[in-house]
């Protein structure tokens, strides 16, 4: 079990949670709304859904720097 502690370390696995689904709604899984609308408003990506998954693994690449040292702790 993966615990996620602070401010920094719930954005980082949002942005997975939201990578997850996107790439879920790539291989033809709905959800009641569009998690790549979402991430396109929310990101002002421009583009298909593979600039999107471009995009949030960046934001997840700089996000992960940001993340202090202990913050994920894991079994």
């Amino acid at each position: 079990m993966m615990m996620f502690v602070g401010v920094e370390a719930t954005k980082l696995y949002r942005l997975h949670a939201m990578l997850s689904a996107v790439k879920l709604e790539a291989q033809g899984f709905r959800h009641r709304r569009s998690v790549t609308a979402q991430a396109k408003r929310e990101f002002g990506i421009k583009g298909n859904r593979d600039k999107v998954i471009a995009e949030l693994e960046k934001q997840i690449q700089i996000q992960a720097l940001q993340v202090p040292d202990g913050a994920i702790r894991g079994d």
